[in-house]
């Protein structure tokens, strides 16, 4: 066992952390957030790591990489199905949490829970469960091209519960 390395992003996914280190995605033991098995807890990817955000339904894990955003479906990681979910990738540090009220997708306040939010290059990201990906903006806006970017949510705009996701794109 070693300890689980540094990397550029980080989550936590069913008692265990997540790490992107260049194209490296690599897992904690369970409940053990520090310490891994270096010859089975990691998947490989073609490119460096920029994104990792659960799915808080528990179905998996978003996962960009390169031009591709990939869902890992599962609760297990050693029996993670990968599938692409979108051409694109994502903005390394754009990733917000915000109510799925927010952005329309459920009426329903008592089952209102959080959803992840990135900049891709080709617009605004919600990562749903069960890794349907919904673009928010790609018939709306087009993104600018860049090669970093930063992001943050204001809540509760003019004291009225409207929330803005805003994103600098360098």
């Amino acid at each position: 066992r070693i300890k689980t390395p540094a990397g550029q992003c980080l989550e936590y996914f069913r008692g265990r952390i997540y790490v992107g280190s260049r194209r490296v995605l690599w897992f904690s033991d369970a409940f053990r957030y520090f310490r891994l098995d270096p010859r089975r807890n990691f998947k490989q990817f073609p490119d460096d790591i920029d994104l990792i955000a659960a799915a808080h339904d528990g179905s998996g894990l978003y996962v960009a990489a390169g031009g591709i955003t990939y869902f890992l479906e599962g609760q297990n990681p050693h029996k993670f199905e990968l599938r692409s979910v979108a051409g694109y990738g994502a903005y390394r540090g754009t990733r917000k949490e915000v109510l799925r009220s927010k952005i329309g997708e459920n009426k329903n306040a008592e089952d209102d829970h959080d959803v992840c939010l990135w900049t891709s290059h080709e617009g605004v990201v919600a990562g749903l469960p069960n890794g349907a990906l919904k673009n928010l903006t790609i018939e709306k806006y087009i993104m600018p091209v860049g090669l970093s970017a930063a992001s943050f949510i204001n809540t509760n705009v003019n004291n009225e519960g409207f929330a803005q996701y805003i994103t600098s794109i360098k």
